[in-house]
């Protein structure tokens, strides 16, 4: 049965034929960028030539998406003709609908220095990763909450939801940062708000 070898490498280009597993040495073709252009490839040779077996390989590496990848009946294949999608024997394959962060600079603040970045255009986001690892954004307290203790039976209710003042020398703990921070609220018990401050947008200390 023949059949059809498609690449795709952070090293690719969307380009070229997505037919070489690496660039040439004159960069003129080589292995496709995206997964969604091998997805297109195979689509339109299995149009032009059904009935040959298809196989994607993805060079180990984190691709960002910047919209799912999804799969219909058009991509499926059969038994006797599949189509396969498989990472190479080089590495790790990570599909990841974040985005990278570039342009990191180094900030003091408080004797700790920090990294910092202007992000463009960025979503509301609270999950980030540095090295395959989770970073928690930054808080205060660092540890703990800040708890807020009133009787609330006699609190108003407003929009169905009881409704408690924060203290002014809490709201001036946030400082200057504005829109940056969020207060996460939560009642663990009849008479306890608890409150944390936390900022929206993520420090990493280094």
């Amino acid at each position: 049965m023949n059949e059809t070898l498609i690449y795709v490498s952070n090293n690719g280009d969307d380009s070229w034929s997505g037919k070489l597993p690496a660039p040439n040495k004159g960069k003129s073709d080589g292995p496709f960028r995206t997964i969604e252009k091998a997805q297109e490839a195979i689509r339109r040779r299995k149009n032009e030539k059904p009935g040959e077996k298809t196989s994607v390989s993805i060079e180990g590496g984190v691709y960002f998406l910047k919209t799912p990848v999804t799969f219909t009946e058009e991509d499926s294949g059969t038994l006797s003709s599949p189509v396969i999608y498989r990472a190479n024997r080089k590495g790790k394959v990570v599909l990841s609908g974040g985005r990278k962060i570039k342009g990191l600079k180094t900030i003091k603040r408080d004797g700790k220095t920090f990294w910092t970045a202007e992000i463009p255009d960025a979503p509301n986001f609270s999950q980030l990763w540095v090295n395959g690892k989770r970073r928690y954004s930054a808080r205060y307290p660092e540890k703990g909450y800040l708890v807020y203790k009133r009787d609330l039976k006699n609190i108003a209710k407003k929009g169905g939801g009881n409704s408690a003042r924060i203290e002014p020398e809490i709201l001036k703990k946030i400082g200057k940062a504005g829109s940056d921070i969020v207060l996460e609220v939560t009642q663990s018990a009849p008479e306890f708000i608890e409150v944390i401050m936390r900022r929206n947008i993520p420090e990493i200390e280094q």
